[in-house]
């Protein structure tokens, strides 16, 4: 047996690597979550238009995740606090929460704000799908209610 003091080869070393080009070859860092993305919307007696407020992210998160993964496969499950929030709605009130899964482990929970600028205005309902459109942009918003 070669020793490493006589130039042998120090096998926990070999392996010690290969394990770090596994993690760094197959896994990155995917943002699931940014503060500009729209991921629900809240009915907030705005008007009596049926207008909602659209709901941010506190902050963004990113995770480290394999690198096959696609972001269409994270479940996102939004939670708000009150399905029949009152006027008026101020930016900094938590309107609820966002909870990201990926293969059935949970990867974060964030609060949910409403936007300042993104107001919608319904188009259409039914109880799996919500049209909305930007009540000052033309922004066009479909929620889907996924069955549970």
């Amino acid at each position: 047996e070669d020793l490493p003091e006589q130039g042998g080869t120090i096998y926990s070393y070999e392996i010690a690597n290969a394990l770090l080009d596994y993690a760094m070859d197959g896994f990155g860092m995917v943002r699931i979550l940014d503060t500009e993305t729209v991921l629900s919307h809240a009915h907030a007696g705005l008007t009596e238009r049926n207008e909602t407020v659209g709901l941010l992210p506190e902050h963004e998160v990113s995770v480290y995740l394999p690198t096959n993964v696609s972001v269409s496969e994270l479940q996102y499950r939004v939670m708000l606090n009150d399905e029949n929030m009152k006027a008026p709605v101020r930016t900094g009130d938590v309107l609820g929460m966002v909870s990201v899964s990926y293969d059935g482990k949970l990867l974060a929970t964030v609060n949910l704000y409403p936007s300042p600028t993104a107001i919608f205005v319904l188009l259409f309902q039914t109880p799996h799908i919500t049209i909305l459109i930007g009540r000052d942009t033309p922004t066009l918003f479909v929620y889907h209610r996924m069955l549970m």
